[in-house]
Order: structure tokens, then C-alpha cells, then sequence
């Protein structure tokens, strides 16, 4: 991949987000529990960078910690996805018969099934009393799982095409087993296609979190998560409360990164 200027930037976009979350302790002005019950959706000041919510906890505080969720939970489940999928397409591509086909018959099947409501009627079945972590493990776990089939069979699909090779025939011939040829042919040519798969997944991860949390079915209040942010401006009484609305221009950004970087994966391939 060569570095131009339409990849450093948002390369560049994604370290100093990635850094801001991990640094909200400090970064944070306030707790994002705290209550400020006396200045509830306080306009954005000297003392509150981007105003209170409608309960008064510092809006700029829970954008902070909400996106260490958010953006966590798109992170273990895209990284959970693109494993799964490098290791069964990789497998399925050196392979030649009914292991190969019944990789792809299976990614195919996971590819039918329609995973969000599969994930709504899973989590509704849940305790409602899991705490923040658990939730989050459990989401990210389950949207990771379900989603290997799409990278899964693209990363398949290459490794075939370089099991055909000549080079690589020729290094099986000579006595390479599977092991070295996966090692030493398959995975420099699959990390690339690997990378670019999880900048396209990423987003579409952390938006699944968010609109679970969003719809009551994600991390649960008072911890902060992205989703929880937004879930007020359901309601009419919120249209004062703008500031409650900071995480779309953060998900819009974080779609247009991901997508110039693996449009420039994708470019040169």
C-alpha cells in the first residue's frame, strides 16, 4: 500500500481518535456519571466543553468514555471477524474437496441469515441486569462471530487463486507442507485483503453497537456508550439538547476514513 496523502490522513484521523478514547481519563473534564442536576442541557461553556445532557453529566466527558465502548466493540468484533475468516478461508483455500466446499456452503449460510434481528432476538432473551462489561463482551462476540462469512469467503477465494500458482506448486512439489506454505505464500499475500475486510467491517460494527445501545438493547444507563448519548433525542424534549447529537459527526468521519482506506487497500490489491 503506498502511503499517499489519501491514506496518512485518515490513517492519521483514526490514531488521534483511537488515542483521544484512550486517553478520556485523562482528557475528560468530569466524571460522565456525575450529575449536575442544576444545569441540565446546559449550552456548551468554559466549564462544559460541549454542555450537559438532559440529567447534567458533561456531554463531552461521555463522548469520550461512550467511544471507548463504542469504538472498542467495533474493534473486537471486526478483529474477531477477520480472524475467523483468515483462518477458514486460508485453511479452505490450500484445500481441495469437501473441506473447501463445505467452508464455503457454511459461509454462504451465514451470509443468509439475517444477523442483526438474530442479534436483537439474542440479546432480548439476556438479563437485563449484565453489567456495562458484559454487554459488551457479548455483543462484540456475537457480531464477530456472525460476520467471519463475508471476509471469510473473499480471503478463500484468494487463497485459491495463489494455491494455483506456479511458485507454490513448485514449493509443494519439493516436499513444503501446509504449515510452511500457508506461512511463507499465503498469508503476505491474504494480511492485505485481511486489512482491508476490517477497515470495511469496523464501522459497520461500532454503528451496530450504537443503534443497540440506542434502542435500549445495548449498554445499559448510567455507563456511556455512543448509543446512550444519542437515545434522548428520541424524544422531542431534546431538541434543546443538540449538543446530545456530538457522536454522528465522529461515526460520519469514522465512515469516510475507513472507507478511503480500504478503497486505497482495494486500489492495490
Amino acid at each position: 500500500m503506498k502511503w499517499r496523502l489519501r491514506t496518512i490522513l485518515p490513517a492519521a484521523y483514526l490514531g488521534v481518535l483511537v488515542l483521544a478514547m484512550a486517553l478520556a481519563p485523562v482528557l475528560a473534564v468530569h466524571s460522565p456519571e456525575e450529575q449536575n442536576r442544576d444545569c441540565p442541557c446546559a449550552a456548551p461553556s468554559s466549564h462544559f466543553i460541549l454542555g450537559t445532557d438532559e440529567l447534567g453529566r458533561d456531554v463531552w466527558s461521555r463522548l469520550l468514555y461512550g467511544g471507548r465502548i463504542s469504538l472498542g466493540a467495533g474493534f473486537v468484533a471486526a478483529s474477531l471477524s477477520v480472524g475467523i475468516g483468515l483462518l477458514a478461508g486460508a485453511a479452505a483455500g490450500l484445500s481441495r474437496g469437501i473441506f473447501r466446499r463445505g467452508v464455503l456452503a457454511l459461509a454462504e449460510l451465514f451470509l443468509s441469515v439475517p444477523w442483526l434481528y438474530l442479534l436483537l432476538a439474542i440479546r432480548a432473551f439476556l438479563p437485563l441486569t449484565l453489567s456495562p462489561a458484559q454487554v459488551l463482551f457479548l455483543l462484540s462476540a456475537v457480531i464477530g462471530a456472525a460476520g467471519w462469512a463475508r471476509p471469510g469467503r473473499l480471503i478463500a477465494q484468494k487463497a485459491g487463486e495463489v494455491r494455483e500458482r506456479e511458485y507454490v506448486e513448485v514449493a509443494e512439489s519439493l516436499g513444503a507442507g501446509r504449515w510452511h506454505l500457508m506461512r511463507r505464500h499465503l498469508m503476505p499475500e491474504l494480511l492485505p485483503l485481511a486489512v482491508t475486510q476490517f477497515l470495511l467491517l469496523l464501522p459497520g460494527y461500532v454503528l451496530a453497537e450504537v443503534t443497540l445501545t440506542f434502542f435500549g438493547l445495548g449498554v445499559g444507563e448510567p455507563a456511556a456508550s455512543w448509543g446512550n448519548l444519542l437515545a434522548p433525542l428520541r424524544h422531542p424534549a431534546a431538541a434543546s439538547c443538540l449538543q446530545l447529537a456530538s457522536p454522528l459527526p465522529l461515526l460520519a468521519s469514522l465512515v469516510l476514513a475507513c472507507e478511503l482506506l480500504s478503497g486505497d487497500g482495494r486500489g492495490n490489491d
